[in-house]
């Protein structure tokens, strides 16, 4: 198995060719100077890394591919990650808003498609973590490679740690175990949504599914949503146009039975409008959704 050194090594290059373009990205997006300084290994192990952070953090965790598949972890700061939320332009002196996670969660979506081809990255999930003992969670006990980046943007100067370690195609990072919160080790198998493909091959179905699979469950693709006075819909007519909370570009919800099931953008098949699947809801969130 892979180690942090080899790891390094591979991604040494890599790295060195994908900051312009994130570095551009964000310029272009925030519509600020942006320079990202070079990338440097950290020597320390990832205990003293992680409890050196402040938090709250975005934590950004996604797969690539290659001859050993790798699991990232990235970490970003609060003051960034209002940055994100805010969308563009400078933050008002003092002022912080609750993150916007859909759309952060978008913009990295669509980034990671810009960078690499949909069969190279897999998004796995955008979650706020919000101390040390729970960034923990996100790390097994298999030493991983880790670079900070010097992140400015505008005003704005902050570092984003990087973690990365080796997993094998169908298992554990490292074939390891994690740690829970007593220090402990578990098995450890986060599930990636790319392990749910297009024909299902790869869930293993209950055997009395059957007496379902002919229910009907009704689909809907949220476009968007939006409050109005009831003054403002009695002025409605021909022509009017109602502006809804989503940004063009931003992925659709899509909801089976009133439930959150995946986001999705959409496309046209032989002239009739289609959504195409491009997450799926965490079972965390669909649990939540039934509450």
């Amino acid at each position: 198995m892979m180690n942090k050194q080899a790891i390094q090594r591979q991604l040494k290059d890599k790295i060195a060719e994908l900051l312009p373009r994130v570095c551009s990205e964000f310029g272009n997006t925030f519509n600020l100077k942006c320079s990202i300084s070079a990338t440097t290994p950290y020597a320390t192990g990832v205990d003293e890394i992680v409890t050196g952070e402040t938090f709250p953090r975005l934590y950004v965790l996604l797969n690539t591919g290659g001859p050993v598949e790798l699991e990232h972890v990235v970490s970003v700061p609060d003051e960034l990650l209002q940055r994100m939320s805010e969308g563009s332009g400078k933050a008002a002196k003092g002022h912080s808003t609750a993150p916007d996670l859909k759309r952060i969660e978008a913009f990295i979506g669509e980034s990671i498609r810009k960078f690499a081809a949909s069969s190279e990255a897999h998004l796995k999930a955008v979650t706020i973590v919000n101390s040390a003992e729970a960034a923990m969670e996100f790390q097994s006990d298999t030493d991983p490679a880790c670079w900070k980046y010097g992140l400015e943007l505008g005003d704005l100067n902050c570092d984003v740690n990087h973690y990365v370690r080796a997993r094998e195609k169908n298992g554990n990072p490292g074939g390891k175990t994690a740690r829970n919160r007593s220090g402990e080790t578990e098995p450890f198998n986060v599930a990636s949504l790319n392990s749910f493909d297009a024909a299902g091959s790869n869930f293993e179905q209950p055997g009395n599914i059957d007496l379902l699979l002919d229910v009907e469950l009704e689909v809907t693709v949220e476009l968007g949503t939006r409050n109005m006075y009831v003054r403002d819909i009695l002025k409605l007519g021909r022509g009017s146009v109602i502006e809804l909370d989503r940004a063009a570009g931003d992925l659709l919800d899509i909801y089976v039975n009133g439930h959150k099931l995946a986001e999705g953008e959409v496309v046209v098949v032989d002239d009739h409008f289609g959504i195409r699947i491009t997450q799926l809801v965490s079972p965390t969130e669909r649990i939540k959704s039934l509450e």
